[in-house]
């Protein structure tokens, strides 16, 4: 549901982000999931493999914050008179800083899910 605040954000109201978290992890999130991680899995079964998850998460966000921006359409009347209030652009040390913590995540995180950050893992194509 994180992925999809950043798509929605000043566009919809509290309420409405509670009542999309509520329907995104209580009903999208368990059937994609199930459709892709259970045991039979018919994606699984189409030859699909995920790497802790990642793709899955990411395309469920994905599409998620696609639709819900789609439905809330643009940002209307955002920048178009004097008392708008201009957004500053993030500055390079922020920027860095966080592409530092992104990556030690990514690592800790994919690598925890292996139990491993060096062993070799096989895998064939069908």
């Amino acid at each position: 549901a994180t992925i999809v605040s950043g798509a929605i954000a000043e566009r919809c109201s509290f309420n409405g982000y509670i009542i999309f978290a509520a329907v995104m992890t209580g009903v999208i999130y368990p059937i994609s999931t199930h459709w892709f991680w259970s045991g039979n899995a018919f994606m699984a079964d189409l030859g699909y493999s995920d790497f802790a998850g990642s793709g899955v998460v990411h395309l469920a966000g994905g599409i998620c914050a696609l639709v819900g921006a789609i439905i809330l359409g643009p940002r209307l009347d955002r920048f178009n008179d004097d008392k708008s209030m201009y957004i500053a652009g993030h500055n390079i040390p922020h920027i860095s800083l966080g592409g530092f913590i992104l990556v030690a995540g990514f690592m800790a995180f994919n690598g925890g899910s292996q139990a491993s950050i060096r062993d070799v893992i096989e895998f064939t194509l069908n």
